[in-house]
Parts: C-alpha cells; sequence; structure tokens
C-alpha cells in the first residue's frame, strides 16, 4: 500500500513551487518494508503507488532518461504506453504515478491513474491530467478527508516552501494511521530553478539511484560510469555524503514537529478565544506568545530548508551545527525538570 501526494506552495513573489511525497511501505499485510518509491528519470520525480513489481519495471523501462532534461508531460505519456503491457487483476488492481517537473520553465503536476477499466474509458477519460495537488494510493482514504478539513477551514495554508514542507510532514502523520502506510517520508522540490531530494535514513535506494540522489542535491554533473572510474578511496568518501543528508531529514523533522506543536497551540488557543468571551483577553495573549514561538521554529526549519537547496554541503554542515546547538541549548534544566517529577513521585 502507498501513500503519495503532490502540491503547490508559493515560491517567492510570483512563483510556484511543488511538493511531491510519498511514504517508504511496500505493499503487503502490516509489514513495515522501506522502499523506494520516488524516483528521477529525465530531470523528472515521479511517485508511484500500486504493485511493486510494476514500478520497478516501470522505472527501469525509463533509464534511458538518466542525464537527460525532458518534460513531464513526455514522462506521463511514457508512464500510459508502458502500462498498456500490464496484466491488471480485476476492477480494483491498478497503477498510479505522480509526475512533477518543470515544464516551460514552471513547476508542474501530472496524475497518472492506469487500470483495465481506465485503458477502456481512454477516449472519454486521459489517462493522464495536468493538477496543482494529486493525492493517491491507500493512505488517502485517511489524509484525505483531513486535508479536506484543513483547507475548508483554512487552518493550513502553502503560503511559500516552509509551510509546505510542514504540510508534507503532517500528511505523512495521518496517512501512519493506515495499516499498510507509514511515515517514513520520500520528499521530493521542485522549483523554477533546482529539484531536490531527500529520503527517509531507512530508505534503501537502488544503486543507480543513490547516485542519482546525490547528482539531484549537489547539482553534479557526473554520471554513474563515470563514478564507477574514481578509485577506491575516492569513491568511499562520497559515502559519507548519504550522512549529511540523513541528518538534514532527522533535523528537518524535528524542526517540523516542534513547529506543528507550537501551531497546535496557537490554534488551540484562538479557538477557544472565540468561545469564551469571558476569557477573551487571556487566550489572545497565550496566542500572541505562540505565534511568536512559531515564527521562532519556522525561522529553524526555513534556514534547513534553504541549506537543502544551496545544493553546498559546506552550507548545510553549518546549518545542521546551529541545529544542534539550538537542541542542546533546549537540554539546558533537563536534569532539574527529572528531579522535580521525581520528587513528585515520592510525594504521591
Amino acid at each position: 500500500m502507498t501513500n503519495i501526494m503532490a502540491v503547490t506552495t508559493r515560491y517567492g513573489k510570483e512563483g510556484d513551487a511543488v511538493y511531491i511525497c510519498t511514504d517508504s511501505q511496500t505493499t503487503g499485510y502490516g509489514a513495515k518494508i522501506k522502499s523506494q518509491k520516488l524516483f528521477s528519470r529525465g530531470g523528472v520525480l515521479i511517485a508511484g503507488s500500486g504493485n511493486r513489481g510494476r514500478i520497478e519495471a516501470t522505472m527501469d523501462n525509463l533509464r534511458d532518461l538518466r542525464g537527460k532534461m525532458v518534460d513531464p508531460s513526455y514522462v506521463s505519456q511514457r508512464l500510459v504506453d508502458f502500462g498498456r503491457g500490464f496484466k491488471f487483476r480485476g476492477k480494483q488492481d491498478g497503477q498510479s504515478h505522480i509526475v512533477v517537473g518543470l515544464e516551460n520553465g514552471k513547476p508542474t503536476i501530472y496524475e497518472v491513474v492506469l487500470s483495465s477499466q481506465r485503458y477502456g474509458m481512454e477516449k472519454e477519460v486521459p489517462l493522464f491530467r495536468r493538477t496543482r495537488r494529486s493525492f493517491q494510493g491507500s493512505g488517502s482514504s485517511q489524509t484525505g478527508p483531513a486535508i479536506k478539513r484543513d483547507m475548508q477551514t483554512k487552518s493550513r495554508v502553502l503560503y511559500d516552501p516552509t509551510e509546505g514542507l510542514l504540510f508534507c510532514f503532517s500528511f505523512g502523520s495521518i496517512a501512519d494511521e493506515d495499516i499498510a502506510v507509514d511515515e517514513r517520508l520520500q520528499i521530493g522540490l521542485v522549483t523554477p530553478e533546482k529539484t531536490r531530494l531527500l529520503y527517509h535514513p531507512t530508505v534503501e535506494l537502488f544503486s543507480e539511484d543513490s547516485w542519482e540522489y546525490l547528482r539531484t542535491n549537489l547539482d553534479l554533473k557526473a554520471t554513474r560510469d563515470e563514478l564507477d572510474k574514481l578509485g577506491k578511496e575516492d569513491r568511499g568518501k562520497h559515502h559519507r555524503i548519504y550522512a549529511v543528508f540523513n541528518d538534514l531529514y532527522q533535523a528537518l523533522l524535528v524542526s517540523c514537529k516542534s513547529m506543528e506543536s507550537v501551531d497546535a497551540d496557537a490554534n488551540d488557543a484562538h479557538t477557544w478565544s472565540k468561545v469564551d468571551p469571558s476569557l477573551r483577553e487571556d487566550y489572545d495573549a497565550d496566542r500572541r506568545e505562540f505565534i511568536l514561538k512559531r515564527d521562532e521554529a519556522k525561522t529553524a526549519v526555513t534556514e534547513l530548508l534553504n541549506s537543502w537547496l544551496s545544493g553546498d554541503v559546506s552550507v548545510i554542515e553549518d546549518s545542521l551545527r546551529r541545529y544542534n546547538e539550538r537542541r542542546m541549548e533546549s537540554y539546558k534544566g533537563l536534569k532539574e525538570a527529572v528531579e522535580a517529577i521525581r520528587k513528585l513521585s515520592l510525594e504521591q
């Protein structure tokens, strides 16, 4: 089972960026298997939902796009053409993909839904379409209602890439309530200038995709074949870079969770301010305090996010260093807090 999605967020004053996101669990009965589901082919990011064997075969079919730059519409058509060879088992069996890339210089989302029924209706209903957002996979049964509620209440606004990243991690947490979906995210970000990838540290990448991971994030030109020509010592060094991106994922996750927590506090204070006029002044004071804390948390997330976009390992290292300093600062008074809890326990 799978949970895949793509959403458009504001980028700069007038532009857009697109996040594409998927969980890491392979179809099965609750087994939390960590599988790659987000791929880069031809400068385009592709997420797949459905039979694992079909996804692997599809991505293998697109290997000829490595090192090239193509439009997402071209990749979408390739997916449709290759899917004609699939043998779908009944009406419930299908394959879905979300494709994100630059089209006329703008980040664009395509949704591809394949099944025997859809192929039979191809003349009436296109097999792929361009859209501003897409949610596919079994996890959408959990995320769909929650996202619709957030959009209706205006509690979630994709104002910039930082808010978009917060949305991704929140999306993963909601989807994890499905027994066949996990919250080990694989995240892609496409802006008018750059494309980036970020995988949960436990996700096992295919051999060639592990190099594509570095190429995409560091704007490298070298191919996998050229990498194989490196000496043993030099070839070993690039593996250390993966550790930096693993740490970056964890730092972004923790920082977004902190931002989400204080976000909930601010929303809670705002709600009570509306429903309890007698204490409105107190709740409004609390809400202002929480908003200031949210601003601080958002600044921390934005710094990490911008380091990822920079494509510069030294910039990422610096941002991680400051993140760790903030974490250590937050531990101050921890011993006293534990002792207070112990004392309270003894008194009881």
